[in-house]
């Protein structure tokens, strides 16, 4: 079409939003397949093994490695066995910096990834059979992966030298499962989780690979697992122990506030995203499973049961977005079954989002065929009490939109992102039109007409 400047056009943009509700599988259910592995699992890791922006899992047992290719959708490839001995203990990272995932086991063995799936062997030097925790961290500044490795009383570090090798450094008269590394005063230095018979103790990082005396003990575990449980970027703790769960939040110093919910069934216990509202979950497995729903501010529903495919002894736990669906997933080791147990999420019912548009319309004046208007914004903001979960956007023709709102994922609570648009008509005449914004969980909708 010839272009044409002499005629005038007007534009009116009206903004349509379109609020799904979410459709969970159900409070306490979710969908589960069990998928067997090596006999006598116990840790369970995810990591993309294979550079297809897939998760993939691996799966330390007894006497052998399950590697699980992820297909995208929950489910997995023919797995990789790598036969090795006393990996029921192992942990990922990238020792030697050739940007792909390699596993450190307990025993001290290591097995560098080639970024296919597959592994080359390697000797770590590094703990042993009695191994009770591990943990992966920069302790010394130096760009360059450390272990830290725990075994009934004893606390070593071993400094990585970037190649896959180590050497030791101090030792600490405690070490017990559970071994974690986190800033919990942020300083920008690691901080040391560890324990001993029957206490959780904190070790100040010092930035060179040592850590200073333990903080006042709190709380017996025999789990724990560290996430931002109020959105105060402060990293908070979570134990488990004796069937109550304790709530460790963070100060920022080291220190912590306290409070328990009881009624849980027992470690493992893992901190994610179930029901799709935003905020972090507590789940708890052994005999059975059941669940804590995170309010955002630190606290926490009553525990609820989680029914799952088959029942055994569950060691460990590992929680992501295994099926690329937005919603977290769950996978459990079964050690009596000899089997993973996978639960695609969303586990239970979200609590409902909500959300205002400023402003509701926008208006262009008049314009020559083809002129582009300046731009101008318009705001969303998620208001509670549940995240959005949002799922794109379109818009009428004669009109130009951008945005960093996300197309596919979740705006919490209390967060705002914008609508950049512009009006370049194409022909003569008065353009009215929309922009529809909408989320992606049908079948049930709630229509908001922002004229």
């Amino acid at each position: 079409m010839p272009r044409s400047f002499g005629r005038s056009c007007s534009g009116v943009l009206s903004v349509l939003l379109v609020l799904l509700a979410l459709a969970p599988i159900g409070a306490g259910a979710a969908a589960s397949a069990e998928i067997a592995v090596a006999p006598g699992p116990g840790s369970v890791l995810v990591a993309d093994f294979n550079h297809d922006g897939i998760p993939d899992l691996a799966v330390g047992s007894s006497n052998a490695l399950s590697i699980l290719l992820g297909l995208g959708d929950g489910t997995f490839s023919t797995k990789l066995v790598l036969t090795m001995t006393s990996v029921v203990l192992t942990l990922v990272g990238d020792f030697n910096g050739d940007g792909n995932p390699d596993l450190a086991t307990g025993s001290g063995l290591l097995r560098l990834g080639v970024g296919d799936g597959t592994f080359q062997a390697r000797s770590g030097g590094f703990g042993s059979a009695s191994t009770t925790g591990m943990a992966a961290g920069d302790l010394n500044g130096d760009g360059k992966l450390d272990l830290v490795v725990a075994s009934f009383g004893q606390t070593v570090v071993y400094l990585g030298n970037g190649d896959a090798t180590f050497r030791g450094g101090s030792t600490y008269p405690y070490g017990w499962y559970p071994t974690r590394l986190a800033d919990l005063n942020r300083d920008g230095r690691l901080d040391l989780i560890t324990a001993d018979a029957t206490s959780l103790l904190v070790l100040l990082g010092n930035g060179d690979g040592t850590f200073g005396s333990p903080l006042p003990r709190f709380t017996s575990s025999n789990d724990a697992v560290v996430g931002d449980l109020n959105g105060d970027s402060i990293p908070d703790i979570v134990t488990l122990g004796s069937g109550c769960v304790s709530i460790a939040l963070g100060r920022g110093d080291g220190t912590f506030i306290v409070s328990a919910v009881c009624g849980m069934v027992g470690s493992p216990i893992a901190l994610g995203d179930l029901n799709g509202d935003g905020h972090l979950d507590i789940f708890s497995g052994k005999y059975s499973s059941s669940w804590l729903k995170g309010k955002g501010d630190g606290t926490f529903g009553t525990p609820t049961a989680v029914a799952i495919g088959a029942p055994g002894d569950y060691h460990f736990a590992a929680i992501a977005d295994l099926s690329r669906d937005g919603h977290d997933d769950v996978v459990l080791t079964n050690w009596t079954a000899n089997s993973i147990s996978v639960l695609l999420g969303p586990i239970g019912p979200p609590e409902p989002g909500s959300a205002s548009i400023s402003p509701s319309s926008l208006s262009f004046g008049s314009l020559a065929v083809w002129q582009s208007s300046a731009p101008q914004t318009v705001t969303l903001t998620s208001t509670g009490p549940g995240a959005l979960i949002l799922g794109g956007w379109t818009w009428d023709p004669g009109f130009k939109v951008s945005s960093n709102c996300p197309r596919f994922g979740l705006l919490a609570a209390g967060l705002s992102c914008t609508y950049t648009i512009a009006f370049e008509p194409d022909r003569v005449g008065t353009f009215t039109a929309g922009l529809t914004i909408a989320d992606r969980e049908p079948p049930s909708s709630v229509r908001l007409s922002l004229p």
